[in-house]
C-alpha cells in the first residue's frame, strides 16, 4: 500500500464539508417530533412523559448544532460539551443508564 493511502493527503482537521448547508440536527429533531404526533394520532401506546423528556434532553445538543449551522462560530469542544450535557439530561430525565455491562475485561470480581 502506498504511503499516505489511508490518511488525508494534506495536514489539517478532518471536517465534513458540504456543497450546500446540511441541517441534520433540525431534520432529526423535526422527525422525532413528527413521529410523536403520528404515534399519538394512530393511538399507539407510548408514554407521553418519556417522549417529552426525550425531546427535552436533546435540546442542548440541538441548540448547539443549530447555533453552529447559523453562526459557524461554535467550536468542537463546545458542541461536545453540549452533547455530553444532553446525554446527562437523558440519563437523569429518562433514567437511561447502563448499570452493568457483563464484559469480562471490565467486570470487577
Amino acid at each position: 500500500m502506498p504511503a499516505g493511502a489511508t490518511t488525508p493527503s494534506r495536514a489539517g482537521p478532518i471536517i465534513s464539508r458540504h456543497a450546500h448547508p446540511a441541517h441534520r440536527g433540525l431534520c432529526l429533531f423535526a422527525g422525532l417530533g413528527i413521529s410523536g404526533v403520528v404515534l399519538d394520532t394512530i393511538q399507539q401506546p407510548f408514554s407521553h412523559d418519556l417522549f417529552d423528556n426525550l425531546l427535552l434532553a436533546g435540546v442542548p445538543a440541538f441548540l448547539g448544532g443549530l447555533t453552529e449551522d447559523v453562526t459557524k462560530k461554535v467550536g468542537v469542544a463546545t458542541r461536545l460539551l453540549l452533547t455530553m450535557l444532553a446525554a446527562a439530561c437523558g440519563a437523569w430525565l429518562l433514567g437511561a443508564i447502563i448499570p452493568r455491562l457483563d464484559v469480562a475485561a471490565w467486570t470487577r470480581s
